[in-house]
């Protein structure tokens, strides 16, 4: 059975692999979007044919790489950064795939607009602080009302207690 302390700390290493995780699945969206759209700077649209070029996968059959496609899709519409476009051949077939303002704004692709909007991903500069993380857990709660946190947070020695103290 775990002590409440050691449950406290399995939680705390529970929420900061989630806002890792999530860091890294926007990251691994935004590189999609940049090879899927290598090849075409100057349209906000990609065919089908152009991403299997820009990926190198123009050795597979229509079937996998459908599928390939469809799974990497997942990520990028998670994240609001694409359209798909369909065309009528008996049925509905996608034909190609369209930037959504979100993903123009992740490209560089949006003129004028609100240049505050930072790209998906965290900066690599960011300094983490108890601050910082006491406003992700705030935002996280606000999003997940069902889930209940209680965090305690402990400095590890005096001379870091006395510095914040001062402080």
């Amino acid at each position: 059975m775990l002590a409440a302390s050691q449950f406290t700390c399995a939680l705390w290493v529970g929420v900061v692999l989630l806002f890792h995780m999530a860091s890294y699945n926007q990251n691994s969206a935004t590189n999609t979007l940049k090879r899927f759209f290598a090849q075409s700077p100057e349209s906000d649209e990609v065919t089908l044919q152009d991403i299997w070029r820009a990926t190198g996968r123009t050795h597979y059959d229509e079937p996998a790489n459908l599928a390939w496609l469809y799974n990497k899709m997942s990520l990028l519409r998670y994240y609001n950064l694409i359209d798909t476009k369909y065309k009528m051949d008996g049925r509905k077939k996608i034909d190609r795939l369209a930037l959504t303002l979100e993903g123009k704004r992740i490209l560089g692709r949006v003129t004028g607009g609100d240049k505050s909007q930072a790209p998906v991903g965290r900066p690599s500069s960011r300094v983490v602080t108890l601050q910082a993380i006491a406003e992700d857990i705030d935002e996280f709660m606000r999003q997940n009302p069902s889930i209940r946190l209680d965090l305690d947070i402990k400095l590890a020695s005096k001379e870091a207690q006395m510095i914040k103290e001062k402080g």
